[in-house]
């Protein structure tokens, strides 16, 4: 189906009103990234469902999260967010809150349009200001791509409009994963996807928080903890054949992971893993570069890279 004829339909849909996902959501005008003109149309959405019960009283669910405290804070109030030495949010409950709170930013279809195709589009520009997460407003799109892109026809996926998504950009947003260049990316993300091999059991705990609640000094044992689960089976096969291998390691000095040298431990972790990404940390979460996380040097780092090539 063509673009045009996409958009087409996608009024239709507009006109109605109805969804079969998701309840009605407030319109809001196409962005300057849309291919053409949508008809608007306003309606609420519901914070909450309601569902029968067996005895056929209504049963009140808990909808999406909305952070309703914070956003009914007095002006200049703030919630404390501890971070630690590298400006990650390290404390329990405040940084869950926060976390919570970029994603119903991200969700706003005012504040941040999904009807874009990349963050780094023009367009986007008066939107950063005011959004405070990209990896939030990326999490959102995949999200949904996740719940709603199946392998129903394209006209049945328009008229399912999420909750709380805007009707216009929704069927931007559609009109995008169905284009070919889309597909193929998408193919290609899903198959490297499967090469993971080694998953983390955090859940929403983040590492960095993990790491401060076991008081971890180093990345060997905190990598072990995020990899195993509550009754002390590994996550998969590899992770635990990777730990082997590292206490194998250890064990020619006359070592173990935990003897607590932080220095071993790390150089053993960088034998035993794959090659990072350049720029990233592995366990640290996003925004930790090399050169902030290892005071001893880029010169070992390099070292350390260099061992993990060969």
């Amino acid at each position: 189906m063509t673009g045009r004829n996409t958009f087409r339909r996608a009024k239709k849909v507009v006109s109605r009103g109805g969804s079969s996902r998701g309840s009605e959501t407030l319109s809001t005008p196409i962005h300057p990234d849309s291919t053409s003109e949508q008809t608007q149309e306003e309606n609420q959405c519901s914070d909450t469902q309601k569902s029968p019960h067996e005895q056929g009283v209504p049963v009140r669910r808990r909808g999406r999260t909305t952070c309703i405290d914070i956003q009914n804070m007095p002006p200049g109030t703030r919630a404390f967010i501890e971070v630690n030495e590298n400006n990650v949010p390290s404390n329990i409950s405040e940084s869950v809150l926060l976390g919570s709170y970029l994603g119903v930013i991200a969700r706003d279809p005012v504040l941040a349009p999904i009807s874009f195709t990349d963050w780094r589009n023009k367009g986007m520009e008066p939107f950063k200001k005011k959004m405070l997460a990209e990896v939030e407003w990326r999490n959102h799109k995949n999200n949904l791509k996740a719940e709603h892109w199946d392998n129903h026809p394209i006209e049945e996926i328009l008229e399912s409009i999420p909750a709380g998504v805007d009707v216009a950009q929704w069927c931007q947003l559609v009109t995008q994963w169905s284009q070919p260049k889309d597909k193929e990316r998408a193919s290609i993300n899903a198959a490297n996807a499967k090469k993971q091999t080694c998953p983390h059991t955090m859940g929403r705990v983040s590492s960095v928080r993990r790491q401060k609640e076991m008081d971890i000094k180093d990345r060997l044992l905190l990598w072990r903890i995020n990899r195993l689960r509550k009754d002390g089976t590994w996550s998969s096969e590899d992770a635990k054949q990777r730990w082997v291998q590292a206490c194998e390691l250890l064990a020619v000095d006359g070592l173990t992971p935990e003897d607590g040298n932080v220095e071993a431990n790390e150089r053993v972790f960088n034998m035993v893993m794959v090659p990072e990404h350049p720029g990233r940390v592995r366990t640290q979460g996003f925004g930790v570069t090399p050169t902030r996380y290892f005071p001893f040097g880029k010169k070992l780092w390099q070292d350390l890279r260099c061992k993990q090539f060969k």
